[in-house]
């Protein structure tokens, strides 16, 4: 969007313009990326050493939907048939990856330097600077040397590669035989296919080796972001009755009951096949029902949990950032022996802490840089609607 000039003379039709050209946001589905979010931070909790005594069924909880469910909400949001808009998705795709990679650096050396003194500054620094150009998201992975995983950063590119395959396989012709009887929607047949195979092709490829750049989650995104645009087509969204919404909630919950551990999308994992991918959509649409619910009968709840949700980029980079290389373990014992309280309850709420103090921090410095992590920023507000307003 180019900045036009507005006469300040005309207060009032620059603020409706100014009003006029912003998207307008959807509560609900800002509601059911908060609670996604949430989701993530409690599934990170459920595989370290102070989740032990979780239960297993909150860790296939929290793994059933959660990227799963940003995948397909970008996916809702996302229009193949549109040029793929390079500059804005190298911007608030691997800006964010990237800028997250140099804090991880400047971390990692600064905790290294105050805490482990005799330690290498210039090998901590290689180490992290290894796992940022690599990618991989956790460790345990074929990847092509030994490299230290980036964490949840993984998604970040994951999602870039997912849209860049969407839309190129958006322009492969459709076969005539194929589009017989689905003219309404032959744009959905050959990119259905392709997302079916890059699925396939991601799961099984991984016990070989693991790509750089996080490449066969990408692959393995695409599907869910098809999932999105098949949501977005069909006002999937706009319809949901609650016969649909309570048979996503008993398909979720049999997935999560499931005795065998469920998907695990950075591993490029799915156990049951194609049941734990229409689990994921299930529980998707669980979040968005719940979400819409609270936008209709709480509206100041409505209202905080949307802002949430509308700077879960932030909040996800710097959570990551957190537990890559936060020594919040050195809090366990004092904290522990003060109150009593196991130490993983208080772990989710100081790494949420520091997550979000390091995020006010970020939308407090210049706006090109800010703007990296909360795109809203990225908007410049009009004189003329300022004044009038």
């Amino acid at each position: 969007m180019t900045d036009q000039a507005i006469p300040v003379a005309a207060p009032a039709a620059a603020n409706k313009a100014a009003l006029s050209s912003a998207k307008p946001r959807i509560a609900y589905i800002d509601i059911a990326k908060c609670f996604a979010m949430v989701l993530i931070v409690l599934g990170h909790l459920t595989i370290t050493a102070w989740g032990a005594g979780i239960p297993s069924q909150v860790r296939d909880v929290c793994y059933s939907c959660n990227v799963q469910a940003f995948f397909i909400l970008s996916g809702y949001f996302f229009n193949p048939a549109k040029a793929f808009g390079l500059r804005k998705n190298l911007k608030h795709l691997l800006g964010p990856y990237l800028c997250s990679g140099l804090l991880l650096i400047l971390f990692a050396m600064l905790f290294s330097a105050l805490l482990d003194p005799g330690h290498s500054l210039l090998s901590v620094a290689g180490g992290w600077l290894g796992a940022t150009l690599y990618g991989v998201g956790c460790s345990g992975q074929p990847t092509w040397f030994s490299v230290l995983p980036v964490g949840g950063l993984w998604f970040l590119l994951a999602l870039f590669i997912g849209k860049a395959l969407l839309w190129w396989s958006w322009r492969l012709p459709c076969p005539s035989v194929l589009r017989r009887g689905l003219a309404a929607h032959r744009d959905l047949i050959m990119p259905s296919i392709v997302a079916v195979l890059l699925f396939v092709i991601s799961s099984v490829s991984v016990s070989w080796t693991f790509l750089p750049f996080s490449i066969q989650p990408g692959m393995g995104a695409v599907l869910w972001l098809m999932l999105g645009i098949i949501l977005k087509r069909s006002h999937f969204l706009e319809k949901m009755t609650w016969p649909v919404i309570l048979s996503a909630l008993v398909l979720w919950i049999s997935g999560i009951l499931m005795p065998s551990p469920g998907a695990y999308p950075v591993w490029c994992s799915y156990p049951h096949g194609a049941f734990d991918v229409l689990v994921g959509l299930a529980g998707t649409i669980c979040l968005l029902a719940l979400g819409r619910s609270i936008e209709r009968h709480c509206r100041r709840l409505t209202i905080f949990l949307a802002m949430c949700g509308r700077n879960t980029l932030a909040f996800f980079c710097f959570h990551i950032i957190d537990i890559d290389v936060f020594p919040i373990i050195l809090m366990e014992t004092p904290i522990v022996a003060l109150s009593g309280i196991p130490f993983g309850p208080i772990t989710v709420v100081l790494q949420s802490l520091v997550a979000l103090v390091l995020s006010l921090l970020m939308y407090l410095l210049p706006r090109p840089i800010a703007a990296l992590y909360f795109p809203q920023k990225t908007t410049k507000v009009r004189k003329g609607a300022k004044s009038a307003s």
